[in-house]
């Protein structure tokens, strides 16, 4: 999904936006000094990368992140 196609639905109550990155980093805390913006999109979920990979199926995603069954996840 492109920035152009996720903009439009920043407040689609069917779209997630799941940030993998560590807590800090969703948080703000921490991150690239090159990034002129620290923390997360509006309305992002979190779910740790590492925590991600030990999952082995969507189900488990959807139960940890608690998405509604059917969710469509946009994940960065």
């Amino acid at each position: 999904m492109t920035i152009e196609e996720l903009a439009p639905r920043l407040d689609d109550p069917t779209l997630t936006i799941l940030d993998v990155r560590t807590p800090d980093e969703y948080a703000g805390a921490r991150g690239n000094a090159c990034d002129p913006r620290q923390g997360h999109i509006p309305g992002a979920r979190n779910l740790d990368v590492a925590e991600l990979a030990r999952c082995e199926t969507i189900e488990q995603v959807v139960e940890l992140v608690e998405l509604p069954p059917g969710s469509e996840i946009a994940a960065y």
